[in-house]
Order: C-alpha cells, then structure tokens, then sequence
C-alpha cells in the first residue's frame, strides 16, 4: 500500500463512511426531540448514554431505511425506563392502516336470559375514517336492534381478548349505552389533565346517535389479561358509573395513552404521553383489577360471564 492509497482510505473515512447521513441525523434528532418533549418516561432516561449510544449506533448508516436498530435501542431504552407502550410504524404499516386494508375481527351481539344484551367488542386498529365510522355504527347498530326488539334490563360488555388499536370508534359506538360526557383523563407526568369523552373524539360525533332506553340498567365490563391498551381505555370509559361493575382477570397494564407523532420521511412514532384516569379521576399506571376476580376461564366454562349475567339478573347494588 503506498501513500497515495493510505490518503485516498483516509479521506474516505472522513468524508463518510463511518459517519451518519445528513438525513439520519435530522431523523434521529427529530425523533429524540419528540421523546424529550413528550415521553411520561423522559426525565427518567440517561440523556447523556442515550446520545453517546445513538451516535455509535448510527455511525455507519446513510440512509433512515436503515434505523431499524436505532429504533430498537430507542424503543428498548423506553421499555427499561417504564414505558412498555410506545412503538414505531413503518411506512407500509401506516399505508396499511391509511387505507383500511386491515380488516377488524366482527363485533358480536345476541341476547341472554330475554332480558339481558351481550356485545363482544374484539381489536381495531385504523387511521381510515370511513373504516372508524362503519366500526363504530356497527356498534350502534346492534346494540339499537337488540334494545327496540327486546326489553333489556342489563348489558353486558366483553373486551376480554380485546388488545387494542384505535379507541374513539369503540367508545362512540358503546356511547349508546350511557350518557355523553367526560369518561376520563389523560394525566401527564407534570399532573395536567385533559378530559377525553365517552362519545369519542369530536370527528366521531355526538348527539345524532341511538341511547338505550333505560341507561340506568347495570351494566357488566368483562376484561382479562389481554385487554391492552384501547381495550383497557375503553374499560375505564365506565368505571365510575354507578350501574357499572367489572368481571374477569387483570388487564394487561397498557393504560398509557399513545399520542401520534407522524415523522417527516412517513413512519409513525406511538408514543406514550400520559396515564388514563376514570371519570373520577383515578389514575391507572399498571393493570386494572376488576371488581369482581374471577379465576381463569377454561375452554369449557365461562365462569366470568356467567358471574357477569347472574349480577345482571340481580340487584345491581349488591
């Protein structure tokens, strides 16, 4: 080798190859930035470690198709430091849920007892408004049809299995079931409160759609370990409620709220900004206990719904 060559691999590597592209480094900052700004974990992460690893990480990448394992040191760091919410979409994940060519598993409703509504409510994920009104007018739908065919004198409300996605389609179709108004909070890591709605967010409407005719009837929530996230949400949209009593296992412990920050080359950063409280402000940071525990349900036996619908049938209060 002589010393043309040894000056051609020098400038080489100071003109890039061991370093990050411009473009990384604007993607990276951007998503640092957000973090800092937003995380309920942010105080609680060694900025300077976090820096000096990012750095390493990316040293050798020129373009942000290739962050991946950034990503993951990001995400990994969140998870070490309490936050076991937030996450990343890729492009062809947010063009998935753009166009609504994810489609959700069938919401389910039928009748107990002559007197008693059931509606099973499994995971929906979408950004496509039409896909959102079509799930939460489904919702409606049934609960209508079966309240005006039969007298109803208790629901019952299934989320078990139910691990989450968008929460607004779900919480306006279930507003048929119970008053407009404030169902919760988001509560920050500096104590601010922000009031979330049981119709959903305004996009979702309010005002125009069906309401039982006895919303006083008790109503069963019925959760289990993996009810995550907007499952979990759309539990403690009713938790408060005097007619309201839930049955199963803990719930998974996903009770942050995922705000979403769209980056600039597309992706989507899920990032968890605050803890959900009920309408009685009670703040939720792990899992929620329902009211009544019951064990783990077999594949021949429901004992949580059928706890669930011999309360229903009975005194409310008891």
């Amino acid at each position: 080798m002589n010393k043309y060559t040894v000056t051609i691999l020098l400038c080489w590597w100071h003109l890039g190859a061991f370093s990050q592209s411009a473009a990384v480094t604007k993607y990276i900052t951007e998503i640092t930035s957000i973090i800092k700004n937003n995380s309920i974990v942010a105080r609680q992460i060694d900025w300077a470690k976090y820096e000096k690893d990012v750095t390493d990480l990316s040293m050798n990448i020129t373009t942000i198709d290739s962050c991946k394992p950034v990503l993951n040191y990001i995400v990994k760091t969140l998870r070490t430091n309490g936050d076991k919410h937030s996450f990343f979409i890729d492009k062809p994940g947010v063009e998935k849920l753009n166009t609504g060519s994810v489609q959700p598993k069938p919401v389910h409703a039928q009748l107990f007892d002559e007197h008693t509504g059931y509606i099973k409510i499994p995971a929906f994920m979408s950004f496509n408004e039409q896909m959102n009104n079509a799930y939460r007018d489904t919702i409606q739908q049934l609960i209508k049809k079966l309240d005006l065919e039969n007298d109803i004198t208790a629901w019952i409300v299934d989320l078990r299995g139910n691990t989450g996605g968008n929460m607004w389609p779900m919480l306006a179709g279930l507003n048929a079931l119970i008053k407009d108004g404030v169902a919760g909070y988001w509560v920050s890591s500096k104590k601010k409160k922000l009031k979330w709605y049981s119709y959903g967010r305004g996009m979702m409407g309010t005002g125009k759609f069906y309401k039982i005719k006895k919303l006083a009837s008790p109503i069963a929530v019925l959760i289990d370990s993996f009810t995550a996230s907007s499952g979990e949400m759309t539990a403690i949209s009713f938790l408060g409620l005097p007619n309201v009593k839930t049955f199963g296992q803990p719930s998974a412990g996903y009770t942050t709220a995922n705000f979403t920050f769209t980056l600039s080359n597309g992706t989507i950063l899920q990032l968890a900004t605050s803890y959900a409280a009920d309408r009685k402000k009670k703040v939720y940071k792990d899992k929620i206990i329902p009211n009544v525990l019951v064990k783990d349900d077999t594949i021949t036996a429901d004992d949580t719904l059928e706890m669930a619908k011999k309360w229903a049938k009975a005194d409310p209060d008891k």
